[in-house]
């Protein structure tokens, strides 16, 4: 890694603008556990329990099967593939396009190392997206519900940081196979929130079901990070995905004009 190169792409300004709704989102689910907003909430899933099904509700029998159905079954997600696309757009492709990957590349830095700087920087950014979340439920439930399992909600991010990994991964390897900004979008856009939709169709009873293969959000398993705090072989095996697609990312970067 380029220590220099990494430091220099991260700018603090860039980072409130995602990590502070994502903060503020960590917050307002806690805050839609409490009594009032709550039976609203089970009102509405009354009218409409299909589409609840589909966003992911699991239920509202303790606060982290709460936020589990609110955050991570759709707005989590979400987020972290617009971040994905906008970060490989804008530390690899626009690079590439207006001449600044190749002077970095004439200082002397291998390829491998250019790239494996940007990736750590993609990483980084959303490591502190899932900790902005989880700070947000954290200082919320002891304000609200100090007797809340703060362990189950520490796993809950941890699981999702790692699958949610893959989707920088991803986009870092079309940001490396793509001609220009508009192809990285439309592939990733594609890709992305395609295994997003099909991850959400996939909640649904039948042969819907099937479809969770197709998409790596199915590695997300909450309800075994909430009930059982030994099942990790689900996060690591995303990581494992992750270490792939980064490799494979290496390969074109090495093979592209520059």
């Amino acid at each position: 890694m380029i220590p220099t190169l990494f430091a220099s792409r991260l700018r603090a300004r860039h980072l409130l603008a995602w990590l502070l709704p994502a903060l503020l989102l960590g917050a307002l689910a806690v805050f839609l556990y409490t009594e009032a907003p709550l039976a609203q909430v089970r009102a509405l899933q009354g009218e409409l329990p299909e589409l609840f099904t589909v966003l992911g509700f699991y239920g509202d029998s303790s606060l982290p099967l709460f936020l589990l159905s609110y955050l991570y079954g759709l707005i989590l997600p979400l987020l972290s593939t617009l971040l994905a696309i906008h970060l490989a757009a804008r530390l690899i492709t626009r690079p590439l396009l207006d001449g600044r990957m190749a002077m970095l590349l004439s200082a002397s830095h291998s390829r491998g190392a250019v790239l494996l700087s940007l990736w750590w920087v993609m990483a980084l950014y959303h490591l502190l997206l899932a900790l902005a979340a989880l700070t947000g439920q954290v200082l919320m439930a002891l304000l609200l519900f100090p007797e809340a399992n703060l362990l189950a909600l520490l796993r809950l991010s941890g699981g999702f940081l790692a699958v949610s990994l893959v989707c920088p991964a991803l986009t870092l390897l079309l940001a490396c196979a793509s001609p220009d900004e508009r192809a990285l979008r439309r592939r990733g856009g594609l890709l992305l929130y395609g295994m997003l939709a099909l991850g959400l169709v996939a909640r649904l009873p039948g042969w819907t079901r099937w479809l969770r293969f197709a998409s790596f959000w199915s590695l997300f398993e909450g309800t075994r990070l909430i009930f059982n705090g030994a099942s990790w072989q689900l996060p690591l095996l995303a990581l494992a995905l992750t270490l792939v697609l980064i490799l494979f990312a290496l390969l074109s970067f090495r093979g592209r004009e520059v």
